[in-house]
């Protein structure tokens, strides 16, 4: 990962400004978090409210990274687009590669405005659910007008995503799982603390379902126990 600075708003700031649209009425609702963390895009086209919230996904840092102290931990943005790239290069056979792609740079869309919630976050998984879908709807709502069969598509794929059923999604399900392992063996190299990580790992080992993505964690696990020595 690279040193170089990241936007001055963390986890933390994304997470306290979006949890302040459940303060007023007792439930979290995607638009109020959306307005507060966003007030200047109030009365613009749906178009720049779109690229607005989009744009959020590079300011959210993964929580996970930064729940361990990380410095300069990589975005929600920064995670897609690996997984985007991986999806655009190695799709399995029977898998549609265009699809994989475009799942990988909208399954994590709606952390713009929900934040990246984990087990310690202390939102239940309905609950997180809940925003999420209502955050996705909220970015469908944004595109009706300017592009109507995208916005169809960007809840499809979400769903999908969600579900995990379809090759696609299990593909992408993989690759979501595979960044975060080669993510904690990056951090563990640059800060020169071997196997400090390795919660990480072992929440990825006997989950993938590839085997592109199976060979590729076992390579980087020899790869690891090599430089650990």
């Amino acid at each position: 990962e690279s040193d170089a600075k990241r936007p001055a708003e963390d986890a933390s700031t994304v997470a306290t400004t979006t949890s302040s649209a459940a303060s007023a009425q007792g439930e979290w609702q995607a638009k109020a978090a959306f307005d507060a963390a966003v007030p200047h895009a109030a009365g613009v086209s749906g178009v720049l409210q779109f690229a607005l919230l989009v744009g959020r996904v590079k300011a959210q840092l993964r929580t996970g990274w930064t729940r361990r102290g990380l410095a300069h931990v990589e975005s929600v943005g920064d995670h897609m687009y690996r997984m985007a790239v991986l999806a655009m290069a190695h799709p399995p056979t029977g898998v549609e590669r265009d699809r994989c792609m475009r799942m990988s740079l909208v399954h994590d869309l709606a952390e713009s405005v929900v934040s990246d919630l984990t087990p310690h976050s202390g939102v239940e998984k309905p609950e997180k659910f809940r925003r999420e879908r209502t955050t996705m709807e909220l970015a469908q709502s944004m595109l009706r007008d300017s592009a109507p069969q995208f916005a169809d598509e960007l809840m499809t794929l979400w769903m999908e995503y969600e579900a995990g059923e379809t090759p696609e999604a299990k593909f992408v399900k993989d690759l979501d799982r595979l960044d975060m392992a080669i993510q904690a063996f990056e951090y563990e190299q640059a800060n020169n603390v071997p196997r400090s990580l390795e919660e990480f790992f072992g929440s990825v080992r006997g989950r993938l379902h590839t085997n592109y993505a199976r060979d590729v964690l076992s390579e980087l696990e020899g790869l690891r126990d090599r430089l650990s020595k």
